[in-house]
């Protein structure tokens, strides 16, 4: 049977992690622009406030992504700030930062991997010392504990090719509607060859598990809210956050774009989970305690 889980993090947690976020990347963006560094130009249709209101939103969203994850892993301090900071730098900015060099027409995008790089770290330093990891001397078993490479090797290479399956079948959903957007200029959109695309996915399902690993191998609350915790992360990670910011796109393309992520970023972690996871037999104990591993 599953553990029972912990209360989910307080609004109080969420709400710093947000402001931490927010505030970082502000100075971040001023440092950098005095610095001379080049920032990409997107064809941002809001007023002023209304950036503001839609990067406080974002920074809200990123913040209940990661609050989650940070209550569900174990660890000292440090191990946990560099856990959540490897997951929220490459699944927010090196993930959406890929995509976008790659699909649309927006230059200047690799100056945002430095410009993103102070506040997610500042984030996920926030998220680890504010949220509180459950308590309790014990560890959920793995699949890498206690056995050979042999027998789990072909699990990450699963793990590997799930994403880019999943993408390809989730991505019918929005298909339709990405290649009529294409045509539009002012949406800055393109649809690269059949083989970039295949890489691209290739790169994305090799980043993502490998800053996904480390959660699962110090995750300490049940599957099911693994599932969800890790779900839920992604689809807001590499997809909400940064959706609800690009106002120069139509409502509907940004529902139905979004609806695809989340049905994309539920089945991997399902699967990945599953994997990586596996449900104990009855005779074998869920939870190994630290001293055992």
């Amino acid at each position: 049977m599953f553990a029972v889980d912990e209360p989910k993090p307080k609004a109080g947690d969420v709400r710093v992690i947000a402001i931490v976020y927010f505030f970082g990347t502000f100075v971040s963006v001023s440092v950098m622009s005095m610095l001379g560094l080049q920032l990409p130009v997107t064809p941002n249709n809001a007023s002023r406030d209304e950036s503001l209101i839609l990067a406080l939103v974002a920074s809200l969203i990123l913040a209940a992504a990661i609050a989650p994850l940070a209550k569900g892993i174990r660890g000292s301090g440090v191990s946990r700030w560099l856990t959540m900071a490897a997951f929220t730098y490459v699944s927010f900015a090196v993930i959406s930062q890929i995509e976008a060099a790659v699909y649309s027409t927006i230059s200047g995008t690799p100056a945002m991997l430095v410009v993103f790089a102070p506040p997610c770290l500042l984030a996920a330093g926030a998220a680890a010392w504010f949220v509180r990891p459950v308590d309790g001397p014990v560890i959920r078993r793995t699949v890498f504990r206690g056995r050979p490479v042999r027998a789990w090797w072909w699990r990450l290479l699963l793990a590997l090719l799930v994403l880019p399956i999943i993408e390809a079948v989730s991505g019918l959903i929005a298909q339709p509607l990405l290649v009529q957007a294409a045509q539009v200029q002012e949406l800055g959109l393109v649809i690269p060859a059949g083989a970039v695309v295949i890489r691209t996915m290739l790169l994305k399902s090799g980043l993502l598990l490998a800053v996904t690993v480390p959660i699962v191998l110090s995750w300490t609350r049940s599957r099911p809210s693994l599932v969800l915790a890790l779900g839920f992360a992604l689809f807001m990670l590499t997809g909400l956050v940064g959706l609800i910011q690009a106002t120069w796109w139509p409502v509907t393309m940004r529902i139905v774009i979004s609806s695809q992520i989340l049905l994309a970023s539920m089945a991997y972690a399902g699967v990945v989970v599953a994997l990586l996871v596996p449900k104990p037999k009855p005779e074998e104990a869920e939870f190994s305690t630290v001293g055992a591993i």
